[in-house]
């Protein structure tokens, strides 16, 4: 699979950082896309658990 994955995403201290401040991704929960008004099979408590932010955009600096 080639799909982008943040195992920490959300998190206060992410497992496998071992420098005294920690720091993870962290999405804005308020976001629509983040809280679908529908329920989802995920594994976790938000779409971005374990992933990038639905809110994220790839762009070609252009």
């Amino acid at each position: 699979m080639n799909e982008p994955a943040n195992f920490d995403t959300n998190r206060e201290k992410p497992f496998n950082w071992n420098r005294p401040e920690p720091w993870s991704l962290h999405c804005p929960l308020d976001e629509p896309l983040e809280t679908p008004k529908y329920k989802t099979t995920i594994l976790g408590d938000y779409l971005s658990d374990k992933t990038l932010c639905m809110i994220g955009e790839q762009t070609d600096e252009q």
